[in-house]
């Protein structure tokens, strides 16, 4: 899911070419682009050899020299966090509880008790 952080979901540090992460932990292949939007400069894009950075501890040290820019310029940082689709499990297990509400409701119809049916389904 491509997300736009918004100020308050980072900090920039600008002396030290460091942009922390709050609220939320990239992985490096996340991160998709960042612009200083007060500048109008790109200062990160994993396409280009001299816009690049690495990650430790949730810290983005760029490449890109940010020392003459400030901490309160804007950026603006694109991510895209991977969205897990287990769909098969949640699918499975809603398949399993369809099939056990027939097989209450048939006995029911049957004629079956409905405390004798609860004490066996807690055993």
């Amino acid at each position: 899911m491509k997300t736009l952080l918004k100020r308050g979901q980072y900090t920039f540090d600008a002396s030290a070419q460091m942009i922390e992460f709050l609220g939320v932990r990239p992985d490096l292949e996340w991160i998709l682009l960042i612009t200083n939007v007060t500048d109008q400069i790109v200062i990160y894009n994993p396409l280009s050899t001299s816009l690049g950075a690495t990650l430790s501890n949730n810290r983005l040290t760029l490449e890109y020299v940010t020392t003459s820019m400030d901490d309160l310029d804007d950026l603006q940082i694109y991510i895209d966090i991977p969205v897990e689709k287990d769909y098969d499990d949640k699918n499975e297990i809603l398949d399993n509880i369809l099939t056990e509400l027939k097989v209450i409701s048939f006995l029911l119809s049957e004629g079956e008790d409905v405390d004798d049916i609860r004490e066996s389904i807690k055993e």
